[in-house]
This record gives structure tokens, C-alpha cells and sequence, in this order.
């Protein structure tokens, strides 16, 4: 049964309200204006997408609630096979598992697999806590000291680019991670995921999970990123973890088409190449516009961002 529509009073002016009693009597009863209901302002808003991580130790059911995601490419970094015993379950549905053993495995995973992936509307990497480790020794392999952190700005720099590339499709994004101490002054001061520092920032969803215990373990809001006016209920504290759930506290399907983001086409690409061969350009300015967009190479931007840098190419042409 359609609900009615919500109702706000607009009182009258004493000017009005005056006129109105001398010209027709009694003053007529206030107006009453219509406003949009919750459910019609939450149904015209775009859909959401969830960029979620999930930290707790092993056997709190952070791969069982990934191998339950629908329509999902998830990638399987744990050692010694992962997820391989949830495999009926997630062909069931309709998802897939990939092994991976490095950041870069994902990345070439997203690129090469660009175009056939029509039907996946969701990504999922279990954990990001071996991947980082691996980018660590791999960029650091003879475990020097005193090296600045670079090895970590490196393997950081990977996990972004990943996180650009998820953007780019406009996939839902679940990650999961182990945990850890956090230490502010060398002394412990809470814990955090075992992944880039400041990992929680690159997502709009946070949770902890308790140690192991009965199915389902309990979820602790670290974070989810919502509008103080938005008309869904407000998240709770804590939760227990089942995909249900979560999607229930979402407040939005996770189905849907995905909006992916145009890349850039070849055609654009060589067009740039032409142009950076013809004109002259600042040294180091088309480095920089590479690493602006944590792009390796020209196929790594956006149509829209390799278009801006072709105009501008265009404007240094000499004019005839």
C-alpha cells in the first residue's frame, strides 16, 4: 500500500493572515506543502558503491563472507590455496577465484582482463596483508636498513594503483587484511591492518573483527563514511558479520551495471606520442603528468585526462 506523503506546515504572515479574515472571514487553516518522502529521496539517489575493509586474525570469517559476494572476481593471495575449499560456493555465485601473489598480479589481473569482465561488479582481495609484505621484500630484498621507507612508499605506490584501477571500473571493492599492534611513541596504542600505513583512509568502510569464536563473529565499526543527513538508519557499533547484514545496514542493492570510466583509446595514445615527438616541452613534464595519475604508461590514463594533455600538446604546435 503506497505510504502518504510527509507534510511540513507554512505558517502565515500577520499581514496575510489579516487580509485574508477581513476579506473572507476567519482566517483559512494554515497551508500544508508536500515534501519528498525518505523513501523517494533514497531511491533517487545514485547508487553507492562500498570500498570495505575487513581486518581480523584467521577463522573470523573474513574469506567466508568474501566467497558469499555474488558476480565477484576475487583474488586469492593466501598462502597455501585460501579460499580453494569455498570454491562450489563461490561458482555458485556466479563469482571466480584468482590466484595472486603480488600487487602486480592484480594490477596486469585488471588490465588484461579489462574487457571480458562485463558480468563482475565486484572486487575482492583476500588479504592485502601478504600482498604488502611480498611488495616489501620484493622491493627490499636484502632486508637493508636505514633506507627511509622507500621499500614502503614503493609497495604503496602499487596498492594505489590498484585502487585507481577498481575506481576506474566501477567495481565494489572488499579487501581484507590480518591485524596488528599500532604504535605511537613505541608504545602500543591500538590496532590497525596489517597493510599500507593509513591503509583505512583509501576506504569508506572499516571493520574489526572479534578473534575466532562462534559463526558469526562480531563486527566492530571502525568506520563507514555516510552523510549526517542521509535518510538510512544509522550504522551501528557493532554487528555481526554476515553478508545479509551488511547489505542491510548498506541500504542499497549491490547489483546493478557498473558506470566504467573511459580509458584512454589508442588512437589518443598515439596522438600524444606524435605530438610529444613534434613540440618542446618543459624537461620533465610529461613525467609529471604520469605520475600525477599513477599512471605507468599513456594506456593507464583516463580518455577525459589524455584528452586535456593532448590539448594542451596542441596549443605549443606553431601556428600557421
Amino acid at each position: 500500500m503506497t505510504q502518504p506523503e510527509s507534510t511540513i506546515t507554512a505558517p502565515l504572515d500577520s499581514a496575510t493572515a489579516k487580509l485574508i479574515h477581513h476579506s473572507t472571514g476567519p482566517a483559512l487553516p494554515p497551508r500544508k506543502q508536500p515534501i519528498p518522502s525518505i523513501a523517494a529521496s533514497t531511491a533517487a539517489a545514485p547508487p553507492e558503491r562500498v570500498v570495505a575493509l575487513i581486518c581480523g586474525e584467521s577463522g573470523t570469517g573474513k574469506s567466508f563472507f568474501l566467497a558469499g559476494l555474488t558476480n565477484a572476481l576475487i583474488c586469492d593471495a593466501d598462502i597455501g590455496g585460501g579460499l580453494a575449499y569455498l570454491d562450489q560456493r563461490i561458482k555458485r555465485n556466479n563469482s571466480e577465484r584468482v590466484p595472486v601473489g603480488s600487487y602486480l598480479d592484480v594490477i596486469e589481473l585488471l588490465q588484461s582482463r579489462r574487457d571480458s569482465m562485463h558480468t563482475i561488479t565486484k572486487f575482492a582481495i583476500d588479504p592485502l596483508t601478504t600482498l604488502h609484505q611480498e611488495a616489501i621484500i620484493r622491493h627490499n630484498p636484502n632486508f637493508t636498513e636505514n633506507t627511509y621507507g622507500k621499500e614502503h612508499d614503493k609497495a604503496n605506490k602499487e596498492w594505489r594503483k590498484i585502487r585507481e584501477l577498481v575506481r576506474w571500473g566501477d567495481y565494489h571493492l572488499f579487501c581484507t587484511a590480518h591485524l596488528k599492534n599500532n604504535y605511537l611513541a613505541r608504545k602500543i596504542a591500538g590496532i590497525t591492518a596489517d597493510a599500507s600505513k593509513n591503509i583505512g583512509a583509501d576506504f569508506m568502510q572499516v571493520l574489526h573483527l572479534d578473534r575466532a569464536g562462534p559463526y558469526p563473529a562480531t563486527a566492530t565499526t571502525v568506520k563507514w563514511r555516510r552523510d549526517p543527513e542521509d535518510p538510512r538508519p544509522p550504522v551501528p557499533e557493532t554487528f555481526p558479520l554476515t553478508l545479509e547484514r551488511f547489505i542491510d545496514i548498506h541500504g542499497q542493492p549491490l547489483a546493478g551495471r557498473r558506470q566504467e570510466i573511459p580509458m584512454a583509446t589508442t588512437e589518443q595514445v598515439d596522438q600524444l606520442e606524435r605530438l610529444l615527438e613534434t613540440i618542446k616541452l618543459p624537461d620533465g613534464e610529461p613525467e609529471r603528468w604520469l605520475a600525477k595519475a599513477q599512471a605507468e604508461s599513456w594506456e593507464d590514463f583516463t580518455s577525459v585526462n589524455i584528452q586535456k594533455c593532448i590539448d594542451h600538446c596542441r596549443k605549443k604546435l606553431p601556428q600557421t
